[in-house]
């Protein structure tokens, strides 16, 4: 279903199981976005049934599609993610996450390897749709 997304990452197809810290059992992951970049399809608990699951998939993956070509996703200062959830079986909400970052001076006791790296300033959560499964 991908195929010709313009994704430019070193793997631009994942398969991951979810992180399942901050999150309950009635909303899970399903599927990330993040534009230009790649596309992550997160596995469903065994509690999911197999045919729902599916359709989910399915219906996450079209839902994105949308978003495939927006600009890309990661620059020096920002990050955005388009990530969508399952919901109590019944419907799919997609999530736009947007991080800003901030680097530090150098200087004043930070040195060369922990000035570059990057601190989240902010962070802002959009609910862009909430689409019911088929």
């Amino acid at each position: 279903m991908t195929r010709g997304w313009p994704l430019a990452s070193r793997h631009p197809r994942l398969l991951r199981n979810p992180a399942r810290e901050g999150f309950d059992d009635s909303v899970r992951p399903i599927a990330r976005l993040r534009p230009g970049r790649d596309v992550t399809l997160f596995s469903l608990s065994t509690d999911v049934e197999a045919a729902l699951g599916a359709r989910a998939a399915t219906k996450a993956l079209n839902t994105v599609a949308a978003w495939n070509d927006a600009a890309p996703s990661m620059t020096r200062d920002h990050r955005r993610t388009i990530i969508v959830y399952l919901e109590e079986s019944t419907r799919l909400r997609v999530m736009d996450d947007r991080v800003t970052l901030s680097r530090r001076k150098f200087g004043s006791g930070e040195g060369l390897a922990t000035s570059s790296k990057p601190r989240m300033s902010s962070r802002k959560q959009a609910e862009l749709v909430v689409v019911p499964i088929d």
